[in-house]
């Protein structure tokens, strides 16, 4: 007579329901089963094939008040993760919580849960919008049908900002994390902004990314253009970016970096530049590209660059100057009367300018104690120009008014 196989789970769980029985039974679990049903199971247990084995499995850890989490961790020293099904475990273990053991129900009879594929795609695309950006990362190396839904949601962040200070640390903020390395002196900081560079890279690779404000800042003597230009070799798509500022970079930096975003999206950009040989010669390269060209406004916190053409593009212009240059004058005027896009130019000078100096400065006419006014030629339009004083600073707006006619405000009489 041969006897019947067992497994090494099916003795292992004899054993401890055997324990059971004899280990303060009443106590512990006697208002919970009987001492015949434990016995019942043991029997079963040394005999059952693994299906029925891990519900004897379940059903003694709902006796012994134990949580999924526990019988989930019990199972998997007996058997392979593959081999356990959690939905099923989780189907077991409250049926039989709630008081029915029945280990041989027939499941065949209940409806087809839902998963998560049966689901249409507005429902999924309106959960998956609900992660934050970096929750989806994971998310979409579950299935490749996963992958495709949120590569082609928009997600657009707030910021990213790559500041470096040689007297503090590095930091880059990435919308939602703040990263920051602490270091001392250029070399150490060239490695933290090499760290930095990788951590941007691979998310700017991610489909479906928008940037609402990159911000780069590098320190003056820390020399870190090939690791800048290895990262913008690592970019495999164009950035979609809607502002782009630049502080203390070289201008060969910002050139690269303009190429790699998408014209149209670029909206403004703002440039504070370290000073170098070849300046002219890479501004000639950044004048003709799209999205120079096609971006609404420019920061300066400086000297225009170059010939006035080179910002006629522009919609608006910023331009911060401590010092008014002789050679400052005429580029000024010379903006206003030649471009034809300018709808707004503000200058922010350091220091205080009496009315008459900023009159003989734009060549305006007077209109009232704190406006004037430059006429355009051949058209019905005019420049007005407002000015406030601060301490130590003149703020002045120059908004192109189209179908305005100026009046002499203490006469009350249109200008002829």
């Amino acid at each position: 007579m041969s006897l019947p196989k067992m497994s090494f789970a099916g003795i292992r769980m004899f054993l401890n329901i055997l324990w059971m029985i004899c280990w303060k039974f009443e106590k512990n679990f006697g208002g919970r089963c009987t001492k015949r049903f434990l016995w019942s199971l043991a029997k079963r247990s040394l005999t059952a094939k693994k299906p029925l084995l891990i519900r004897i499995y379940i059903l003694v850890g709902v006796i012994r008040g134990q949580g999924i989490p526990v019988v989930y961790n019990t199972l998997k020293k007996v058997y392979k993760t593959h081999e356990i099904d959690y939905p099923d475990l989780d189907f077991w273990y409250h049926r039989f919580y709630t008081g029915d053991y029945d280990l041989d129900y027939d499941r065949s009879r209940d409806p087809k849960p839902l998963v998560f594929s049966d689901l249409n795609l507005e429902a999924a695309y309106s959960i998956f919008k609900e992660l934050q950006p970096p929750d989806r990362i994971p998310v979409r190396k579950v299935s490749k049908n996963i992958c495709v839904l949120i590569d082609s949601m928009r997600t657009i962040i707030d910021n990213v900002w790559l500041i470096v200070s040689l007297l503090n640390e590095t930091e880059t903020r990435f919308h939602w994390v703040s990263v920051k390395h602490s270091h001392n002196g250029p070399e150490s900081a060239r490695n933290d902004i090499k760290k930095a560079f990788d951590y941007l890279s691979f998310h700017l690779n991610l489909p479906g990314y928008g940037i609402d404000d990159f911000m780069l800042s590098f320190p003056l003597g820390v020399q870190c253009e090939d690791i800048f230009e290895e990262f913008i070799n690592s970019l495999r798509q164009p950035l979609h970016v809607r502002k782009l500022r630049f502080k203390l970079c070289t201008l060969t930096e910002i050139f690269l970096l303009l190429q790699r975003v998408k014209p149209l999206i670029l909206k403004e950009i703002q440039i504070s530049y370290q000073e170098g040989e070849h300046d002219m010669e890479i501004f000639d390269k950044i004048k003709v590209l799209e999205q120079w060209k096609l971006a609404d406004e420019l920061i300066l916190p400086g000297h225009l660059i170059g010939p006035v053409e080179h910002y006629c593009y522009f919609k608006k212009i910023t331009i911060e100057l401590r010092v008014l240059r002789p050679e400052d004058r005429h580029p000024i005027r010379q903006l206003l009367h030649e471009s034809r896009k300018i709808e707004h130019l503000r200058i922010i000078f350091h220091r205080r300018f009496t009315y008459k100096e900023l009159q003989e400065l734009f060549d305006a006419e007077e209109h009232g104690s704190r406006q004037m006014f430059i006429r355009i030629p051949a058209t019905q339009e005019h420049y007005l120009i407002t000015f406030l004083h601060s301490l130590h600073k003149t703020d002045i707006n120059i908004i192109k008014v189209k179908g305005w006619e100026p009046m002499r405000a203490h006469r009350g009489q249109r200008l002829p």
